[in-house]
């Protein structure tokens, strides 16, 4: 989301720099109600009283109770000393439980048009208007739409998940909400906007009006991240539907979304947004916090995803010269990579000047360390479900990698000290975690930010994707890198670069039992929080008090969860 409801100008020249403004523009329709969040105490009933027992000591017990529960209430950090349920482990409490799934799929076909009065199939970020404090978010954005129907309908042909709500029957059922949002993408991809149109940039606007017009205000604009998470998204169906064989599946596929015969024209929104990332991924852009204009690491990684995949599909069209070009796009973007590593420090930095070697241009951000939270989102949506090609040379950004996970270490750690929410724990206890430590968007106007829940459940996520990774493998080998992480991680000042621990070791069973954990820890860290709000999850909630703050009911909090709870059902 953007860092107000105004968002920012491009620079298009000199230092880059952040620059805020103010715009007061709202959808034609205002008639959502505007509600307050705030946290809901613990419901129970008193046990059954023996009859011996007598009315003072009744008398007094109650109101103990009442004052206990008082404060509890009053003050959530002691609602969470109380509370031991995050910390336990996540199976034996709500990951399994399938009608919480229903309800975040429900929260998010919420704000899916037409019910939500936006154009069918457009997702919408938050029903927030604008009204009162809240900001306005009632719009649809190319990222957050993408990343939802992503999480929505996971994977059309995969039989890994076959204990999901949304396997089977229900994929056939939601077939035709999927095609709503292909062709609603389509519409969009033709509508002329501050970025340009259709063959001048225009698929880089971020955002759109509800109605599926441009949003002309001022605005962080382009984003490079949009036409690379589409096609991401859209890769799967076009797969499923090459895989199913029915005859109007090709006409669909070639009218909606890839025609081997053209390269950008109104209609297939896939074969246009390939063409668009393969010609301007080595752009300038602003980030995904539409706040920072120059080169972000991971608009460049999901870029590199979009285009080995589309590198696959266009060689089964039959589309060589295509499929030749994006995997030599994807490759170059791979080269450009290592430019992003903080050697000395061990993480890999979120923003560049520039991609130039040696160019000592620098962000116009003094205070930033640039640890960010687009990292754990780099680590689940850049992450190649098919398989990298031979020649690579480039850093995969696997979850395991060593310096991934020096790098997820470093991100927690920024936060030390910030949030009076996470009281005096250390990171491996779990925190809330925000986009970066020195945020300043409060999720009304420029403050102290708060922590964020995608945040906090990509953190998890990562942590159990790279649990998967290590358990297919077998082994772990710590590195220089990645020693203080393991050391945190099984506490124990003992672990030494170039240690192997093997499966089947007391060594390795730990670390794997440990890092499980941890994930678990930061997953139900978040769950809490929306628990205690009422199960329902805002863009962030407060670093005081957990009380939920900034847009409501955002779409892309509930599907970052959706997902998660996926993957963390696989684990056992």
């Amino acid at each position: 989301m953007s860092a107000d409801d105004a968002g920012h100008d491009r620079l298009d020249s000199g230092p880059l720099q952040e620059k805020r403004s103010t715009d007061s523009a709202r959808p034609p329709s205002a008639s959502y109600r505007s509600h307050k969040k705030t946290l809901s105490g613990r419901n129970g009933l008193p046990a059954p009283l023996p009859d011996s027992m007598s009315t003072s000591k009744v008398a007094i017990i109650f109101a103990t109770a009442l004052l206990g529960a008082a404060w509890l209430y009053i003050d959530p950090l002691a609602r969470w000393r109380s509370s031991t349920r995050f910390a336990t482990h996540v199976t034996d409490d709500w990951v399994n439980d399938v009608q919480l799934e229903r309800l975040l799929e429900k929260r998010i076909l919420e704000n899916i048009g037409p019910v939500v009065g936006a154009g069918s199939g457009l997702v919408i970020a938050s029903p927030s208007v604008g009204q009162g404090a809240e900001p306005n978010y009632y719009y649809t954005w190319t990222r957050d739409s993408a990343l939802t129907f992503s999480t929505l309908i996971p994977n059309f042909y995969s039989s890994n998940n076959t204990d999901s709500p949304t396997d089977g029957p229900d994929i056939l059922l939601r077939e035709p909400l999927f095609r709503a949002y292909v062709e609603s993408q389509s519409k969009l991809q033709a509508v002329p906007n501050p970025s340009g149109d259709l063959k001048t940039g225009g698929l880089n606007e971020p955002k759109f009006n509800v109605n599926g017009s441009a949003f002309n205000g001022n605005w962080g604009r382009p984003q490079r991240d949009g036409p690379a998470l589409r096609a991401i998204t859209v890769l799967k169906y076009a797969n499923f539907l090459l895989d199913r064989r029915y005859p109007a599946d090709i006409q669909y596929l070639r009218q909606w979304i890839y025609n081997p015969k053209r390269l950008k024209s109104v209609g297939p929104v896939l074969k246009n947004d390939l063409e668009e990332v393969a010609h301007g991924w080595f752009k300038p852009g602003f980030d995904i916090w539409e706040e920072v204009d120059g080169y972000h690491l991971f608009n460049l990684l999901v870029s590199r995803r979009a285009l080995w995949e589309g590198q696959a599909l266009a060689s089964r069209l039959g589309d060589k010269e295509a499929a030749s070009y994006y995997g030599l796009q994807a490759q170059r973007i791979g080269d450009s990579l290592s430019q992003f590593w903080e050697g000395e420090k061990l993480y890999w930095k979120s923003s560049l000047a520039s991609l130039n070697p040696g160019d000592t241009v620098g962000l116009n951000f003094p205070q930033r360390g640039w640890h960010d939270c687009s990292l754990p989102l780099s680590i689940i949506h850049a992450r190649s479900e098919t398989h990298l090609p031979g020649n690579l040379t480039s850093p995969s950004f696997a979850p395991s990698d060593a310096d991934v996970l020096a790098s997820l270490r470093a991100f927690a750690l920024s936060f030390e000290g910030l949030y009076r929410v996470n009281g005096q724990k250390k990171w491996t206890e779990s925190w809330n975690l925000g986009r970066y430590r020195e945020d300043v968007y409060d999720g009304q106007g420029t403050s102290k930010a708060n922590p964020w829940y995608l945040c906090t459940y990509s953190f998890a996520h990562s942590l159990h994707l790279a649990y998967k990774d290590l358990s297919e493998r077998g082994s772990i080998t710590v590195t220089q890198s990645s020693r203080e992480f393991w050391g945190d991680v099984i506490q124990s000042s003992d672990v030494k670069a170039g240690d192997e621990w093997k499966q089947g070791d007391g060594a390795y069973d730990r670390a794997m039992r440990e890092l499980l954990d941890l994930g678990d820890r930061y997953l139900s860290r978040g769950r809490y929080v929306m628990r205690a709000n009422g199960d329902r999850m805002s863009e962030q909630y407060g670093r005081d008090n957990f009380r939920a703050t900034g847009a409501r009911d955002l779409t892309w909090s509930y599907a970052s969860l959706l997902e998660a709870m996926r993957l963390r059902r696989t684990l056992g």
